[in-house]
């Protein structure tokens, strides 16, 4: 366990459990830290019968007891009190909302047939080149007929304004790093397939990866921690 990580992805993915003879879903919480060489380290898993802020608080406090002192980007999810529950360990990091996932919580309003407009819509909000152009890239979406007839969607972007910006202060090329979780989805999905190969380091215009390693191997050489069964 490094004692800072820049970046530190946190997210919960539904997998089947088998318990008592019964497969059940269960929320699968997975902290994902790329220590400063960009090498990404499967921080822990564990698992709850459900998502929820009040443990995601417990897992900070282990991580933090194990030696983690700092965190300089944390990339969450949208859920109600997860923010607050960092802020109460790592009172000094700077908390990213996962934009796939704001988009995806924007997009529950639209009916199917408007879905791919309003998505090309939204497109400069988030790749806008500042946090002030990507106000007035809202502006304009909120006027529009897009806005007018989904105010609900605009009420999504604008309640979670302050956590969705931080990304927009950093180069391109880190915004590709920092911007959502889905780093988290896909180690999953190469351990899930068993041979699919993995990278440990983080995708950078010039420098080079190493080796790849396949999943069970990336799996065994990163874990930090065992599975914590929690119910």
């Amino acid at each position: 366990m490094e004692s800072i990580y820049p970046i530190m992805y946190l997210d919960a993915l539904v997998v089947k459990v088998k318990e008592s003879n019964q497969v059940r879903n269960k929320a699968a919480h997975i902290a994902v830290g790329v220590d400063c060489d960009g090498i990404k380290h499967v921080l822990g898993i564990w698992v709850q019968t459900s998502e929820g802020a009040k443990f995601w608080a417990g897992v900070l406090a282990e991580l933090r007891n194990r030696g983690m002192h700092d965190v300089l980007i944390a990339c969450v999810d949208g859920l109600t009190g997860f923010p607050e529950a960092i802020e109460a360990t790592f009172a000094n990091t700077v908390l990213q909302t996962c934009v796939v996932h704001l988009i995806r919580a924007s997009m529950r309003f639209i009916c199917h047939d408007d879905r791919k407009s309003v998505a090309a819509a939204l497109r400069p909000i988030y790749t806008a080149a500042t946090a002030e152009a990507a106000a007035q890239e809202l502006d304009t979406f909120e006027a529009s007929k897009w806005g007018k007839k989904y105010p609900a969607t605009v009420r999504v972007w604008r309640d979670a304004w302050e956590r969705f910006i931080p990304f927009l202060a950093f180069p391109p090329m880190l915004r590709r790093v920092i911007y959502t979780t889905d780093e988290i989805v896909k180690i999953v999905a190469g351990c899930r397939s068993g041979d699919r190969p993995v990278t440990g380091r983080c995708s950078h215009p010039g420098v080079p990866p190493p080796p790849a390693l396949s999943a069970g191997a990336q799996a065994r050489s990163r874990c930090s921690a065992p599975l914590d069964e929690r119910s």
